[in-house]
């Protein structure tokens, strides 16, 4: 099982076609300096990843996510670099991110913030991308 490799610190699980919810077990790796789950079908809330505090790498994007983004992740002190556009994210980016991006530690904050009716609200997205209208208005 997964959650019984404790020592790991790299998960590169992208173009997948991953499906559902982040196990349980997930959460106990807590060592992880990387996770890549993007462009999966992933689906549901990500409140557990606050455990994952050695994260510097951490792409969620192009996948099912919803909720709001755990303020837990503004105090991960290395993050460099946090992708979740494409996503069912909503709400605004934890204060404790911004932070990151002034002093220069997080250089790549991508979020679904632009356009007229952004599904996350950001100040400090390195990338803000337009959320495309599905009815194509």
């Amino acid at each position: 099982e997964m959650g019984q490799l404790e020592k790991l610190i790299f998960i590169d699980l992208d173009f997948n076609q991953l499906t559902g919810t982040l196990p349980e077990s997930l959460y106990n790796l807590v060592n992880l300096t990387q996770l890549d789950l993007n462009n999966n079908f992933l689906s549901g809330d990500v409140a557990g990843i606050g455990v994952f505090s050695e994260l510097e790498f951490l792409q969620l994007h192009a996948n099912s996510f919803s909720g709001t983004i755990p303020d837990a992740v503004g105090s991960f002190t290395g993050l460099s670099t946090f992708t979740l556009h494409e996503t069912n994210f909503t709400g605004s980016i934890p204060p404790g991110l911004c932070d990151l991006v002034d002093n220069g530690t997080l250089t790549s904050l991508i979020a679904d913030c632009g356009g007229d009716t952004p599904e996350i609200t950001c100040e400090c997205c390195t990338d803000c991308r337009f959320v495309e209208d599905p009815t194509g208005v």
